[in-house]
């Protein structure tokens, strides 16, 4: 049981708010991604024959790169 000392009008809740309908993408989030070239040495997404070497442990560079750069 509640006892109610003071006759005051409970505070309404507020309103919700109105609904809104989500924004259109902006076209470059809609677009097909472009893939940056990894053709040559130092290229973004590429190491160097050096980095290749060292990640191998010192092993022979895939046999695919080596194709590329010739044998020696």
């Amino acid at each position: 049981m509640r006892l109610r000392f003071w006759r005051c009008a409970r505070p309404t809740p507020p309103t919700t708010l109105p609904r809104r309908t989500p924004n259109e993408r902006p076209a470059w989030a809609t677009a097909p991604t472009e893939v940056f070239p990894v053709d040559g040495p130092g290229r973004p997404g590429r190491l160097t024959r050096a980095q290749e070497w060292r990640a191998n442990g010192g092993r022979q560079l895939p046999s695919p790169r080596r194709a590329d750069e010739g044998q020696r």
